[in-house]
This record gives C-alpha cells, sequence and structure tokens, in this order.
C-alpha cells in the first residue's frame, strides 16, 4: 500500500518537482518583493547584510536585473540596517517584473573516475551542497533557474574534479616511474 497521495496541486507541474529532485535542486527560501515595501522582513535584511557585491551569486543577480549595481555600491559603502527602506522599494518596484527573491539549494556532486579519465560515478549528498539568490517572476521560474544552474555546477564540478584526479595520477605515475 502507497502512502503517497496523488497530487491534487496544479499551481506546480509535478514534471518540474521531479526534475528538481532529479538534479537535486530545491527551493529554501522565498522573499516578497513587492511586500517589502510595506514591512521589511528579517529575511530580507539579512540577504542585504550577506551579500558580497565581488561573489558570483552577486553578479548572476546583477546580470538578472543589472539596476542592483546602486544596491551593491551602498552595501559597499557600509549602509546599515536602518537605512534599507529605499532599497527594498526598488526591488518592489523593478522594472523586471521580478516578483520573488528566492533562496535555492543546489547538491554539490562529487565525481569519481577511471584510469582514463572517464566518469564512472556521480554522488550527491545534501550535506554539501551550494546556496544561491535568484530573481524569478513566479516560484515555476525559479524551479527552472534551479535546474539550469544545477546543470551548470553538475558540467563544472565534472571538469574540476577531473583535472584534480589526473593532476593526482599524473603526480602518482611520475613518482613510481
Amino acid at each position: 500500500m502507497s502512502l503517497k497521495k496523488p497530487n491534487k496541486n496544479k499551481a506546480f507541474p509535478e514534471s518540474l518537482k521531479t526534475a528538481m529532485h532529479d538534479h537535486f535542486c530545491r527551493i529554501n527560501t522565498i522573499i516578497h518583493l513587492p511586500t517589502q515595501e510595506v514591512f521589511i522582513t528579517g529575511v530580507f535584511e539579512d540577504f542585504l547584510d550577506d551579500i558580497e557585491p565581488a561573489s558570483q551569486n552577486a553578479m548572476y543577480l546583477l546580470n538578472q536585473w543589472p539596476d542592483i549595481q546602486h544596491v551593491y555600491e551602498a552595501i559597499s559603502a557600509g549602509i546599515h540596517r536602518d537605512n534599507f527602506e529605499p532599497i527594498a522599494l526598488d526591488f518592489s518596484k523593478n522594472d523586471k517584473g521580478f516578483e520573488f527573491l528566492i533562496q535555492i539549494e543546489i547538491a554539490i556532486p562529487q565525481h569519481k573516475f577511471d584510469l582514463d579519465g572517464n566518469c564512472i560515478t556521480t554522488h550527491y549528498s545534501w550535506g554539501y551542497y551550494k546556496q544561491v539568490w535568484v530573481f524569478a517572476q513566479t516560484v515555476k521560474h525559479a524551479a527552472g533557474q534551479s535546474i539550469e544552474l544545477s546543470k551548470q555546477l553538475n558540467a563544472q564540478t565534472e571538469i574540476d574534479d577531473r583535472n584534480k584526479f589526473l593532476k593526482k595520477l599524473g603526480a602518482y605515475r611520475n613518482a613510481f616511474n
């Protein structure tokens, strides 16, 4: 007997949930941008406190919404939490139609290789993951971004893991030749 109930919530497609599961990504935090203008949440304040303007994630957000640059400048200048209201207003009235700022989590894969450098296994664990903030018009939009970012992360870590493996293998072979 299955304890799993059929999905009666058609707002978020089963296929999208399955794809997120298959790509080891999940949605962790959702900030509704338009309402930050009314009341700035602690989560939004934490986002502004924690974002590093030079980080890879900050650059991803900048690519999505170039006007965030002035926010990064204010953060770099040391803006204090007490002065986040103008920033919240800018976020809530962004010209890209983003309704949400969503933190996604992506499990970081670990790859194993044979002696020819071919990937033979890929292991995922939620004990080792990356958090990424994205702008989204809908939660489905964020889910799609999480899948794409997971694919990119998997491809990049496979290259990085292979290079590390081949370097170690070369050092090992040189030591015994």
